[in-house]
């Protein structure tokens, strides 16, 4: 598991609560830019957001979450340049 990847971190960070790498799901890229090739491979292009842009969730149900920014420099999913990460935790109703 020492390749930098979002799955690969999600289940290294799960192991220490007694999860194994089956209890982490696939990666919720919300705003990896991708696209489909002629020959229908992904093929990851460099970001389209812009610094500062968010997205609000609402968990409806208790959740484990893992949040990552890309850890790899070398590919263009950040631009190859890994960058940091902003979250913010609001209390329910």
């Amino acid at each position: 598991m020492d390749i930098r990847a979002v799955k690969n971190s999600c289940q290294r960070l799960s192991l220490p609560g007694g999860l194994t790498s089956y209890d982490t799901h696939d990666a919720f890229s919300i705003f990896m830019n991708k696209k489909i090739g002629e020959d229908g491979r992904m093929i990851i292009l460099p970001p389209a957001v812009k610094a500062g842009e968010s997205i609000d969730l609402l968990a409806e149900m208790d959740l484990l979450i893992a949040i990552s920014a890309c850890p790899s420099e070398k590919a263009a999913t950040n631009n190859f340049v890994a960058k940091p990460l902003g979250i913010q935790i609001l209390e329910g109703r």
